[in-house]
């Protein structure tokens, strides 16, 4: 992969060498290259250096924006958009529609799905999976329900934006009966609509339903992946089976990372798994010795067992070694984002 990149950076130096201006068609496509390349840095000078703009450099460094994390950056670039471009169209749309998923803002979200109205937008199956999305994360699925089956032709995204919207806010049985309904429509799944009806298997403690899952998604020619592993140990761990969790972390065909022994940590310290927990723990903080949230949940495990001393051994690392991130968080107040840092409003 690193050659493709060192390649498409000898296309660019070249470009500037032979005198072509970051006009817009030569500018896209060079800030599409850095954005999927996940050069987040790099793809901002080169928007920064073209002499015109249209929609599709706007729509590009506004989904890298969203692509490398940075919400509030890509609120304020959404204002400038607004204002500078005025032939939107449903790429757009949809990166909006994303961003007020990710935050999430259904304050902006209820103005933008007003918008898709008005100019008959709500037809087209990527922003009607956008808008699936949106309100998903929201939390309003009663919306995203409506907008699904309202939909003329859906496609697979809009599917699995379903069945995470459940998953994510709890609702196992509606995700799974969902992906059965999937089925019988003859839509043919992938390895992301297993992870999500997985999780939501693990959230409700559905384990024989999410074994069958998994099994059928070998029969159906999806090779497992690390997420599919995880979430099969969080579904074992959550529901008290620590020691099935165990095993099938060590039957793994791969090696298992911290997020696994994480979940099997977690599942340790709420039903009192010592002994197990110990071992994940350990996994955990061999790799990261640092990870705050792993010695919170052992220390923990420690105390209901009365073992203070190796509670103090494990919560006792240098202040430099270790530092917790202070919590952040933020509300939608009339289409604005002041955020929280440890109480203070900001």
């Amino acid at each position: 992969m690193s050659h493709i990149v060192e390649g498409g950076m000898q296309i660019h130096s070249l470009l500037i060498k032979l005198g072509y201006k970051m006009f817009s068609c030569v500018g896209n496509t060079i800030l599409d290259f850095y954005a999927k390349c996940g050069m987040f840095r790099e793809s901002l000078l080169v928007f920064e250096a073209m002499v015109e703009r249209d929609v599709v450099s706007w729509n590009a460094i506004f989904a890298s924006y969203i692509r490398h994390g940075d919400l509030i950056g890509a609120s304020k670039l959404l204002n400038e958009m607004l204002l500078q471009c005025k032939d939107l169209n449903v790429c757009t749309y949809s990166s909006i529609l994303s961003l007020c998923a990710d935050l999430p803002a259904i304050e902006w979200g209820l103005a933008t799905h007003c918008c898709v109205l008005k100019l008959d937008f709500d037809a087209n199956v990527v922003v009607g999976s956008s808008l699936i999305d949106m309100y998903a994360k929201c939390g309003w699925l009663n919306y995203a329900l409506r907008i699904f089956n309202r939909m003329p032709s859906e496609n697979l995204v809009s599917w699995n934006s379903m069945i995470f919207g459940y998953a994510q806010h709890g609702f196992g049985m509606e995700a799974v009966e969902m992906f059965h309904r999937m089925e019988a429509e003859g839509i043919v799944s992938n390895e992301i609509t297993f992870i999500g009806i997985l999780s939501a298997c693990a959230r409700v403690g559905l384990v024989e339903q999410g074994e069958i899952l998994f099994k059928l998604m070998k029969t159906k020619g999806i090779i497992p992946r690390i997420e599919h592993y995880a979430s099969m140990v969080d579904l074992f761990a959550r529901a008290g089976e620590t020691k099935r969790a165990y095993n099938f972390v060590k039957n793994m065909p791969m090696e298992p990372n911290t997020v696994i022994w994480r979940c099997l940590l977690a599942g340790c310290k709420s039903h009192g798994d010592l002994n197990i927990g110990k071992l994940a723990a350990k996994c955990i903080l061999n790799d990261e010795p640092n990870d705050i949230s792993a010695r919170a949940m052992a220390s923990a495990l420690y105390v209901s067992a009365g073992l203070w001393d190796e509670r103090a051994k494990v919560r006792g690392t240098p202040k430099r070694e270790a530092e917790k991130v202070p919590g952040r968080s933020w509300i939608e107040v009339k289409g604005r984002f002041p955020h929280a840092v440890n109480g203070l409003l900001t």
